[in-house]
């Protein structure tokens, strides 16, 4: 690492991975085709041999029919009540008054076997709609046959069903009123079968919460931070739009010269950068690091083994993107650095810019030490790969 000016973005991935996010990471590359020339010398026939990527295996299945129908009763009723303290139905207007009176009438027969056996039959129909996405190993393809089903089903079958109910029960169910309140039931009992089967074949694993940030770490975050705005800097000088210019003019004015530095509470986050610059380090001051460090506090709380396994086949990176363009400690900060000096669209685009350069390098980090790991306890490391770690000794 040279101290002569701002390290690569390589040197930042290295840097990010000291942090204790029980994450080391050995890239394995990929295969060269082999090649072997035939009689004709234009020709050349491949012997790479091709593999076939693993599918996602559903999880066990725990939560089954029985068990769906033996909540039927509790869907039916919970679907009720919902319609009760609903902001749409305890409106004051004419059919929003109907559909409250049949829901207070459903629930008053909820002993009846009228009623037991409409739940009961709605959950078996239910049944097949949830599982008619099993067969298939892509989720949104398994979705969207769920979604088809549901919708057929509430044309057809769903529709005799109520009927039959709301006839056994000498209600009216050809008002605009008794369609509307069968399809919030058949909505919600959806909802709550989903949510239940999710929960039960896929329960969400404790996630401890992360360790806060120790004096160490907050030395590395501020290297970290002086490195985002010489990056940015770099990247936007190239360009000759009047918002670029403005961006630069922004974030020059991040950077701690030696002659304007001061001493503060944080001088202990300083330590190692004066260690390692020779007078020529991005160094950000005081209220840029604040802002940093509060977007790292929220990474910390995604960047773990045990949040990364609770999350299969999600967008990690766009996850944390999003909780920390919400997160009100963040736009603090924000707000403070920009105070009449950007304002609107291009406050928000820089914002952008910044958090999504900052978990480039962080979760590459952290995915680095995490498959190191993975490849540790399966023992599958390679002579060429133990030779690479004996190299970072």
């Amino acid at each position: 690492m040279s101290s002569r000016g701002r390290p690569s973005l390589s040197t930042m991935n290295d840097l990010f991975s000291y942090f204790h996010t029980d994450v080391t990471n050995v890239t394995k590359k990929p295969e060269k085709l082999k090649t072997t020339a035939k009689k004709k010398p234009d020709k050349l026939k491949t012997t790479a041999k091709k593999t076939r990527k693993s599918t996602v295996q559903r999880p066990t299945i725990k939560f089954t029919k029985e068990n769906a129908i033996n909540n039927s009763q509790s869907y039916l009723m919970s679907a009720l009540e919902q319609v009760m303290h609903h902001l749409v139905y305890t409106a004051d207007y004419p059919t929003a008054k109907e559909v409250l009176a049949l829901a207070k009438v459903l629930l008053e027969n909820n002993n009846t076997s009228e009623f037991q056996d409409y739940s009961k039959n709605t959950a078996k129909d239910f049944w097949q709609i949830v599982t008619t996405g099993d067969t298939k190993t892509i989720k949104p393809e398994g979705n969207e046959m769920v979604c088809r089903a549901f919708h057929q089903y509430c044309i057809n079958n769903g529709t005799v069903r109520w009927k039959n109910l709301m006839e056994a029960l000498n209600l009216d169910s050809e008002g605009q009123h008794a369609r509307t309140l069968n399809h919030f039931i058949m909505r919600t009992i959806l909802d709550l079968m989903l949510t239940d089967r999710h929960n039960k074949d896929m329960p969400i694993p404790e996630v401890k919460d992360p360790k806060p940030l120790d004096s160490n770490e907050e030395q590395v975050v501020r290297y970290v931070a002086g490195y985002i705005p010489y990056a940015l800097l770099k990247k936007l000088n190239k360009t000759t739009s009047i918002t670029a210019k403005t961006y630069c003019k922004f974030l020059a004015e991040w950077q701690v010269k030696g002659s304007d530095a001061t001493h503060s509470f944080l001088d202990y986050t300083q330590l190692w950068i004066a260690k390692q610059t020779r007078g020529r380090l991005f160094n950000v001051n005081d209220d840029v690091y604040l802002f940093f460090r509060a977007i790292e506090n929220e990474n910390r709380k995604y960047l773990t083994v045990s949040r990364l396994d609770s999350m299969p086949n999600a967008n990690i990176q766009q996850k944390i993107l999003d909780t920390v363009l919400e997160n009100p400690t963040v736009h603090k900060y924000w707000c403070n650095l920009i105070r009449n000096k950007i304002t609107g669209e291009a406050s928000k685009h820089l914002l952008e810019l910044i958090i999504k350069l900052w978990l480039k390098i962080r979760v590459h980090a952290f995915l680095k030490v995490y498959l190191d790991l993975k490849k540790a306890d399966s023992k599958s490391l390679s002579r060429k790969s133990e030779k690479a770690l004996r190299k970072e000794l």
